[in-house]
């Protein structure tokens, strides 16, 4: 019983969508693909993840943020399509009380988390990071106001993703 299991329909759709073909009727089409399919997951603590970006200049190398912990997980499409799971790598300085979703490159070596919380709050953060040697390190808060629209949000539902493109959120 000891592995915790992962549906992996999200990832597999963001693969999907992020893979590079030379297959013609791949280019054509603009549904893309989406499979299914179980990964066991490394360690006992990792029960599931959430958010996805790509590495930047890589094609098929992926991080992910670990559900609960301060963790991301590296990914990659192995050469049969199989996702492979690296090492855990920690992200430090982050409040205990928040949880880790959705994550983005700004480039190369900086970061942006979006967060949660299981508790009544006003605001979220978007929690700015840099990669370390051995792991990834919060530089910078910035909260999020859900006052703008009206929203009180439920517990543990926040920011489950956050987008980057050209160093900007």
């Amino acid at each position: 019983m000891g592995r915790r299991w992962w549906l992996g329909a999200g990832v597999c759709l963001a693969l999907a969508g992020c893979r590079e073909s030379s297959s013609t009727e791949a280019q054509a089409s603009s549904r893309g693909s989406a499979a299914l399919l179980r990964h066991a997951l490394p360690g006992e603590d990792l029960r599931g993840m959430s958010g996805l970006s790509r590495v930047p200049g890589a094609r098929d190398r992926f991080l992910s943020v670990a559900e609960r912990l301060h963790h991301v997980i590296p990914v990659k499409l192995g050469p049969d399509d199989r996702l492979v799971t690296g090492s855990a790598i920690r992200v430090v300085g982050v409040d205990r009380a928040l949880d880790l979703e959705g994550l983005a490159f700004l480039d190369a070596g900086s970061l942006v988390f979006a967060t949660e919380a299981d508790r009544p709050r006003t605001h979220e953060f978007l929690l700015f990071a840099d990669m370390k040697d051995d792991r990834i390190e919060v530089t910078n808060r910035v909260p999020f106001s859900y006052a703008p629209w009206g929203i009180v949000p439920s517990r543990n539902r926040g920011l489950e993703g956050v987008c980057a493109a050209g160093g900007r959120v």
